[in-house]
């Protein structure tokens, strides 16, 4: 779960709107003045609960839409969502449609992030079983997503701070326009929200993963569309943020598309042949990271393209 540094949070809601910090005081009946809001905003002094929910609520934002998770009134519910997370990740979809039919008794009525939830789990599960198709389970994502952002149409989608629940729909519609082929509306969500994240309202870490994951889809959109030098800039900016904060994560995915797109260079004598050592050395790291952290599918990736590109050059266990 990240956490939120709520100075940034004001800052990027108010400047989403339009609204300038002297309106914003004016609009909360002068709960602070337009300078005590600019060190709030940039961390210069702690920001009190009840003002930041108060400036919150001039800007029209959901009281119910809060930075944590679904509101239950027992704890079986929180079980349940995890229980029903793993049955998804088996793919036991019928017995995850029992438990988010039995997780509705446990919910506090009338939440908005309840509804949300229930709306992204409902057509996942429907997606899943074929049920409906692509185009319908988008649509559906992009309603759950309405729920604790009403005004979503209107908005700058890159100046909005959204919670982790909201991410993760975001994240769920990115796989879909992947699945789809929407590359074009695959490559402006991933920009739009790599744009957002370097806002950085959240800590570090979730930051990292977050960027990063911007990073290695923007790679592979680049490789797709045989735009090396693009793909290679991403891939080159995601391993340098990696090693900055001395983490692993899911950088074996950069490493093989820089080497993928520094071969594909050197095939089309944009590159010098000589690259080919650093494209091997970038795939035996890619190969092993990915062994280290269980990863077979993306080993299994590495090793065939070793034995078609290196095969007498490069042994792999």
């Amino acid at each position: 779960m990240a956490v939120y540094r709520i100075g940034n949070i004001l800052r990027m809601k108010r400047e989403a709107l339009g609204i300038t910090r002297e309106k914003l005081c004016e609009m909360s009946e002068e709960i602070c003045s337009p300078q005590t809001l600019y060190r709030m905003e940039n961390g210069k002094v702690k920001v009190k609960k009840e003002i930041f929910w108060r400036l919150m609520e001039c800007m029209d934002e959901l009281p119910e839409r809060n930075y944590a998770s679904i509101m239950v009134s027992d704890y079986r519910a929180l079980q349940l969502k995890t229980e029903i997370q793993a049955h998804i990740f088996h793919k036991e979809y019928i017995e995850a449609e029992i438990k988010v039919d039995e997780i509705k008794q446990y919910m506090e009525n009338n939440y908005v992030r309840n509804n949300q939830y229930l709306q992204e789990m409902s057509s996942k599960l429907a997606y899943y079983k074929q049920q409906i198709y692509e185009e319908e389970h988008i649509e559906n994502l992009w309603k759950a997503l309405r729920y604790t952002i009403p005004n979503l149409d209107k908005i700058n989608f890159e100046e909005w701070p959204y919670n982790c629940e909201e991410f993760e729909i975001l994240i769920a519609i990115l796989s879909m326009y992947h699945t789809t082929n929407k590359i074009e509306s695959e490559e402006k969500l991933f920009l739009q929200i790599k744009k957002n994240i370097e806002k950085k309202y959240v800590d570090e870490d979730y930051y990292v993963s977050r960027h990063t994951l911007c990073l290695v889809g923007l790679s592979q959109i680049m490789s797709m569309t045989y735009q090396h030098e693009k793909s290679i800039g991403y891939c080159n900016e995601g391993i340098a943020e990696f090693k900055n904060q001395r983490i692993l994560g899911i950088i074996y995915d950069l490493l093989f598309d820089l080497a993928w797109n520094k071969e594909k260079m050197i095939q089309k004598e944009i590159l010098e042949k000589e690259e080919r050592e650093s494209c091997k050395k970038l795939l035996v790291q890619a190969y092993y990271m990915s062994v280290a952290q269980n990863m077979e599918y993306r080993a299994g990736r590495i090793k065939r393209l070793c034995v078609q590109n290196y095969s007498d050059e490069i042994n792999l266990l």
